[in-house]
Order: C-alpha cells, then structure tokens, then sequence
C-alpha cells in the first residue's frame, strides 16, 4: 500500500514538473515536421475520393521532463480534411510490448494495408467518428525509442511516461487540448489504459496545470484480471466444447485450475499475476491438440485469438490475423518510413512485438488494473468494456466474472438494476438489420459482447465495434420491447444523422417562412382597413356596396391563411410523429449514469456466485448457424460448430 502511494505521488510530481516547464515548447520539434504528405504513402494516389483522404501528422514525439537518454514515443494521427472532430481517440495495443501500428492498418485505422504493400480505405474505421492517435508505448514498442536500461517495469511508470508524452504532444498540437479525449485500445491495453486515466485525473487536479478532457475509456478483449481470467479458461472451454470430461488430460487441467485457486487464496498473496494461473491457458492448447493422421498440419491446435478456428502447432493463432505480414512488409517498404518522417538508416526495422518490453514489465506491487475501475467511474469517465465472442484468452466470461469482484455504483459488480439490450446492425443501404450481440449497462460501466468477432474485434466487426463510439455519443436507434430492448448501430449512421439534421433545419426555415407570410398577411390587412375608413369618409352611399365586398375579400384571405398555417402545422405535428416512431433516440441510459445512482442502495447482484456456472445475462440470440461445416478464414481452418449464441498479443505462452 505504501509503495503505491509513493508511486502515485511521483507520478503527480513527474507531471508537475513538465507543466512547470517554459521551455518544453522551444524543445520540441513545431508541427510542420510531423505533417505527412499522403502521396508518399503507397496506395493514397490510388483512392479516388481525395475528400476521404485523411490529414496526416507522424513522427517520434521526445517525452517531457528530464531524460537523461533520448526517449520518444512514435505517433500517427488521422483527422479528417473536411470536419474539425470535438473528440479525439488515442488508441494504445497491447502485448505488453506490442506495436499500435497493427491497430493502425489492420483494424480501425482511416487506412487498411493489404497483400499488395499498399494502402486502401477501411470503410469501417471509427476515423469517420473521431480523430484518431495512435502511439507506440511504451518505450520500445514499435518504433518508439529509449535505452534498455530506461524500459518501464511496472504500470505506473508506464503512466508517467505517458503522461509526459502527452505534454508534448499537446504542446505541439494545442488545438487538440479542447477536444474530449477517449483512451482505447485491446489486450494488455487493458492495463494501460486504466491506469493512464488514474493518472490525468490525478494530474487534472494539481493546481494551475494544464486539464485534458478526459470522457471515456473503451476497452476491447482486455487484459485486466489476470488470475479470474486465467481461471476462467476451463470452465469457458467446457461451455463451448473445446474441451470435454473425457479428454485423458482433464484431470490434470483440472488439478491446474485447483492449485491457481489455492495461489490466489494464499494468506500471502499479493502479486499481480500467479505462475500457477498462468500456466492453465498452455495445458489447454496442449491437451486440446489433434494429432491424428488425417490431421491437415495447420488444424493442428485451436486459435487462441478465435476459437472457431484452428492453426499450426506451436502457432495456435500467434501469427495470426495472416494481414500481419501485410503490416511488417508495408513498414519495411522502401520510403515508407521516410514517409512517416523517420530516418530508415537510423532505426531498427518495424517489428510487431518487442519481448524485451514484455519481460521488463513484470508489475511487481502493480495490481491489476481492474481494481481503478470504480475511481474512474466515481469520477465520471464512462468505461467500456467489449469483447469478440470467440476470443479465447481474453473471453467473455473471464471479463464478466473479474467484473463480480469490484463495487461500483453502490453495488458489487452488475446490479438488479442492470439494463440489458440486444445489439443489432442495419445496412444503410439495404436496411437489412443483423444480430451483433447484447449490451449491459449499469452505473457508468458498459459491457458489449460482440458476435462473431475475435480477439482483435475491429479487424472482424469494423462497423460493430464504430458503433460503440455511436452509444457513447447516443447516436443509435432504440427498439422497446417486453423481453429486451435493442440498440441499432448503423454502418453509416452519422451519415443519417447528419440527414435528419438537415431535415430539421429545412422544416424550422418553412416555419420561419410561414411567420413571415402571416406578419406580411396582417399588414396587408391593417393597411386596407386604413383605406377603407379614408374613402368612407368622401362617400357613404358608394361604401355600403364597396364595403360588402372588401369584407368578402378580407375573410376570403383570412381563411386562406388559416387553412395555410393548419395544414403546414399539421405537416410539422405530423413529420414529427413519423420521425419519433421511426426513430426513438436513447438519450441519457448510457451516459448520465447519475440518473439512476440515488435509487440504487443496498441492491443485491443478479449474477451467479458459482464460478462453474454460466453467468444468467447471455442472451439467447437467433443467430444463424452458419458453422455446420468446416469454416476457412485467410489461411486458418474453423473446426465444425453451431455454438453461435457466443492475438492476446503476448507473443509466449
């Protein structure tokens, strides 16, 4: 306990320092060094819609404070040339050691690579909702920079360095500073991230220093519970059948369970992670195995990052998404790296994973990061949590029972007040709606479970997982029924929103125009009724007839006006009505999660106590059961399923 408040208070006066710091801007390069031309990267001339084509910055960013050693995180940022964002997305991947740059071109990144070397637009990127920054961390990773001797050993140096990477970065790029700021990223990003928000919100309240608007944190098949993760493995794989009773190995799986059991209720126990725990993932693949004959070589083993599929032993889905090699010869590609303002004779190749960041970072007095996540939601950061269904080391249930541990909101892990929505997604051309998965929601904490998607959910469910920015921001649809409400995400849906804006204003202008003709229409009026008493002065006789007649005219143009002003008041009552029905917008479920707190005392969980038993939230969706056969999918071969109803990137098992 001691160590760790001496570690959150050095990580409070590191940023101390850095913000006190005049001379931070005069040592950092200025912002036209970083910029990016697009034609240098290959495939940008190709794309035929140069409005899609993104503003680039990228370089190695020099951390601030006192260094001693030259230390400099790499960047690449995304912002669209034709929107100025309120939010951006900084996008952190995991490993630990593992290079963001995968997120970058593999997943929701503006620009996907493919076999060819070259750049091509991800239509499904969440550039489309916010500027996006993605940074290798921490030292290194990726390109980043530093000594060996400076990598960090534990998460809060991983904060601080952090924190003073942001310093510069918005020292160069102030306008950035207004923005809100969402943290996301998957895998042992699960542990950064909490983390690193601990540490703005600390850094928010030292006095007179520089704030970031720090809203939400979005987490994808996270690492952030290592024991009540690795203990979920067995009971995971019995549900889904990738392993049975009768497996000659499961008494000795299950024996592996019982003594990470026994290490975690040790009297002594204070690690951050147990090797007892850790070995129950390698028993799994081992016991699991085909080695039959008849085998084909690359079916092997399951795919630990998407258990519907199978893979080469000892691989078991560590090479895979296949696009991997996409991203290491694209990095490798003759001006590439220049084109990212790098200097290719100065640099090591791009690599993926760095295992020396990884056998560095041991976390010893760190605790999982799980553990921050109620500070962070007491404080108002709303945390998502969202998971490919058919991930195996990072699963569903892993992540739900770690979530049982911790209190937040007034109860210990999902309440009885818990909201519960089916997810679905409409094709904006089509308009054909599709099952996605199911939300849960209580108390400033979102849980999303996506179907059909792996480990690495936004390089399968591109759309999906953009959707989740769409529940943070409440652009989505929802559908009241008696069971479960559902949630629409939309493959376009900003387009759609940014169309009903426009209906909008086309339809408050009408108004305007129809107060406008009324105004004109009374004073019409009120100046007839003035010549009208002039004349009948000069002839009363001629006026009684005249008189008759202008009030003809008077009523005939008052009635005229009525009937105008009813019926375009009709339409706009009308419009509106359709509008509702058609699209009733959830509004504060997801977001003002203050709302429900006052009336959430003393509430008991509504989820099992037994870790052997299915947590009672998993909806029963009608997903088509397409995995009768055996599935294919960019080289790896999924083993026959109809389970529908449900790469961790360390590099070493």
């Amino acid at each position: 306990m001691l160590f760790s408040y001496i570690s959150n208070v050095m990580v409070v006066l590191s940023a101390l320092s850095v913000f006190s710091n005049p001379l931070l801007a005069d040592s950092l390069p200025d912002q036209n060094s970083f910029k990016v031309i697009p034609e240098l990267i290959p495939g940008v001339s190709n794309i035929d819609d140069k409005s899609a084509i993104p503003i680039m910055h990228a370089g190695l960013m020099p951390l601030a404070g006192d260094h001693t050693d030259k230390e400099e995180y790499f960047f690449w940022k995304f912002q669209k040339s034709d929107f100025d964002s309120p939010s951006i997305v900084i996008w952190l991947n995991g490993g630990p050691g593992c290079s963001s740059m995968d997120g970058a071109v593999l997943e929701l990144g503006p620009l996907r690579v493919g076999a060819d070397n070259k750049v091509h637009l991800n239509q499904g990127s969440w550039f489309t909702r916010a500027d996006l920054l993605f940074v290798d961390q921490p030292l290194g990773t990726g390109f980043s920079q530093g000594n060996f001797e400076d990598y960090d050993t534990n998460l809060d140096e991983v904060a601080s360095n952090f924190l003073q990477f942001l310093e510069s970065y918005f020292t160069v790029f102030p306008e950035d500073l207004e923005k809100d700021l969402l943290l996301a990223g998957e895998s042992y990003a699960g542990q950064y991230i909490p983390y690193v928000a601990k540490a703005i919100l600390d850094q928010n309240k030292i006095e007179n220093s520089v704030t970031y608007n720090l809203e939400g944190i979005f987490i994808g098949n996270g690492w952030i519970d290592p024991d009540t993760q690795s203990l979920a493995y067995l009971p995971f794989a019995l549900e889904k059948n990738l392993v049975s009773k009768d497996n000659p190995g499961f008494q000795d799986l299950l024996k592996t369970h019982e003594n990470c059991q026994k290490a975690i209720n040790s009297v002594n126990s204070n690690n951050f992670s147990h090797p007892e725990c850790e070995i129950i993932i390698n028993k799994l693949i081992e016991y699991t195995k085909n080695t039959s004959e008849e085998t084909p070589e690359n079916e092997v083993c399951l795919n630990v990052y998407d258990y519907s599929l199978r893979d080469s032993f000892p691989a078991c889905g560590m090479s895979w998404p296949s696009e991997i090699v996409n991203a290491v010869s694209f990095f490798s590609t003759e001006g590439v790296m220049e084109a990212l303002n790098l200097d290719s004779t100065k640099l090591q190749p791009w690599r993926e994973c760095n295992l020396d960041v990884q056998n560095t970072l041991t976390n010893e007095n760190s605790k999982p990061s799980i553990h921050l996540f109620p500070e962070l939601i007491d404080s108002d950061v709303s945390v998502f949590l969202f998971n490919g269904d058919k991930d195996l080391i990072c699963n569903d249930r892993g992540v739900l029972d770690s979530l049982k541990g911790i209190q937040w909101g007034n109860s210990k892990g999902f309440s009885k007040e818990t909201e519960h929505y089916y997810l679905v997604i409409k094709d904006s051309i089509s308009g054909e709606e599709t099952p996605a998965g199911y939300v849960l929601y209580d108390s400033g904490l979102t849980f999303i479970s996506i179907a059909n998607a792996s480990h690495m959910a936004p390089y399968d469910q591109p759309f999906v997982t953009r959707g989740i920015l769409d529940i943070f921001y409440n652009d989505i649809d929802l559908i009241e029924n008696p069971n479960n409400d559902t949630l629409i995400i939309s493959d376009a849906f900003l387009l759609e929103k940014l169309e009903d804006d426009e209906e909008d204003e086309e339809h408050e202008k009408n108004n305007k125009n129809a107060e406008k003709e009324h105004d004109n229409e009374e004073d019409d009026r009120h100046h007839s009724d003035e010549e009208e008493d002039e004349e009948g002065e000069e002839s009363d006789d001629d006026n009684d007839d005249d008189d008759d007649d202008e009030n003809d005219k008077h009523k005939r143009t008052r009635y005229a006006f009525v009937s105008f002003f009813s019926i375009g008041l009709l339409g706009v009552i009308f419009w509106y009505i359709i509008r509702q029905a058609r699209q009733n917008t959830i509004q504060s479920i997801l977001r003002n999660r203050k709302t429900n707190l006052d009336e959430q005392n003393n509430k008991t969980v509504s989820w099992t106590d037994s870790n052997d038993a299915t947590p009672d939230v998993i909806f029963e969706q009608d997903f088509d059961p397409k995995g009768s056969s055996t599935r294919t999918k960019n080289g790896y071969t999924g083993v026959p399923s109809t389970d529908l109803d449900e790469s961790f990137e360390m590099r070493d098992f």
